[in-house]
This record gives structure tokens, sequence and C-alpha cells, in this order.
């Protein structure tokens, strides 16, 4: 199923033992189009920070009815987490602190778009669907990054965005400007992003269509500009997206 980030903003953020806050912004790694982390704003009550990181490895199931999503991990357990500055670029060694801190495999040693399998929820122990035996690196001082090093090596990069952010970008075709980045499609098993919503409107009709990750050529965020390896003729002709409900996900590009 497909849900749309924009629409998951202000979903409520339930621990196993009760709601934490809400969500206000996720972050995706731009490299291989997934989300890597939901920020979730605290309610105050149970935590003396206002924002704290949450993983889709932990969540357990998003109610769409009741705009709620469920965490498999505790209020205690996510009181102690690493506390990340949320308002900052989520560095490497932000998270293997917070892999280190849940026990979750790294999902950056490994081929698949979560490391050791192709779904999130496959690094949580609970599933036990990974091989423990190929994370047993995961608590070892060789996952921290050497000071200095930390914005020279490319595979230190974790490449992860803010969709608060990049919402908003213009959207460059090759032969010039044609809209901005509205909402991004991701699948709700993988959270990997399948589409991004460009509403057009600079060149052509105002409307709203869908872009595979694929055709996206650079995300520049001095820029603040997405660059599509499409001329602006190909985007006109691209799937007009209106509604998930309405969406026949057979008739669309993979």
């Amino acid at each position: 199923m497909l849900i749309s980030l924009k629409n998951l903003n202000d979903f409520t953020i339930a621990a196993s033992d009760g709601p934490i806050g809400h969500l206000t912004n996720c972050y995706f790694d731009d490299a291989s189009w997934v989300t890597r982390y939901l920020v979730v704003k605290t309610d105050g009550t149970w935590f003396n920070r206002q924002s704290l990181l949450v993983s889709p490895i932990s969540i357990r199931v998003v109610d769409i009815e009741t705009r709620t999503i469920h965490l498999t991990l505790t209020r205690e357990q996510l009181k102690h987490s690493p506390d990340i500055d949320t308002e900052k670029t989520v560095s490497r060694q932000h998270e293997i602190e917070y892999h280190k801190y849940y026990g979750y495999p790294t999902y950056w040693k490994a081929l698949g778009i979560w490391g050791y399998g192709d779904h999130p929820y496959e690094l949580n122990s609970e599933h036990a669907l990974y091989d423990p035996t190929c994370a047993e690196g995961r608590q070892s001082s060789s996952d921290e990054v050497p000071d200095g090093s930390k914005t020279k090596a490319h595979h230190n990069d974790p490449h992860l965005r803010s969709t608060e952010e990049v919402l908003g970008y213009y959207i460059y075709a090759t032969d010039g400007d044609i809209g901005h980045a509205d909402d991004l499609l991701i699948d709700n098993e993988s959270w990997s992003i399948r589409y991004l919503v460009v509403k057009t409107g600079h060149w052509w009709k105002e409307t709203r269509v869908l872009i595979v990750p694929r055709a996206i050529k650079e995300v520049s965020w001095a820029k603040s500009v997405v660059t599509v390896a499409m001329t602006r003729e190909g985007i006109k002709h691209a799937a007009q997206f209106s509604s998930i409900a309405k969406l026949n996900l057979s008739t669309l590009p993979d």
C-alpha cells in the first residue's frame, strides 16, 4: 500500500505502553530513496526533550483510520534513546549511536535497502529475520567514524535529507523548470519512496504528476532544486495524481 508522507504529518506516535507525541517530519535517504527516520514531537509528559527520532525498524503497524503509528518500543526505551538534534543533519555517527542503543544491525553494511533485509521490521529482534552473527560488529568500535573523516569518505555520508525541507523544492527538467516537489509516496512495508509528486505550473497547467526516483538526476540542497532526467514534455505526460485512493497501481511505472 502507498502512503503519502505529507499526509502522515500529525499522526499520533504510540509506544507499546501509550502515546508519546506526533509525527512532524521525516528523514529520507536520497541515494536509496528510503525513509530512514521519523521525527516525533513529544507531548512533554514522559520526555525532557521536545523531539526524538524513530526508525521504521521499530514500527509495528500504521493505522490509517486512527491516524496512529504503533511502535514496538516502550516509553522508557524511547526516553533514554540518544539525544539527537532533529533540527540538524543526522550524521553517520548519530546513526551508529542510535542503532547501537537499540541493538539494531546497521543497514549501510549490506546490499539490501535495509541492509540485511528488504523491510525494516526484518532488522527488529522481535522478528529475528536477520542473521545476528552478521551484525556482531555493530557493537564494536570499528563502526565508529574517525574524527576528520566524516565528510571525506563517501560511504560515511548517510544522504539523509528532511522531507520538510525538500517539499517545495523547484523541479528542473532537462529543458527548464516545470514546478515544485509536492509530496512523496512511500510503500508502507519497505518505507521506500516509490514516487515523487510534482505540482506543475511554471510551464504547463497546474496539475500533479508522479516521477519515479530513478528519473531523479540530482537533489541540490544548496539551490533547493530537484533535477529530473526528463524533458518538460515527458513530465507533462507522466501519470497524473489526485489521490492515493484513485491510483491504479497496475498502470504505474515501477
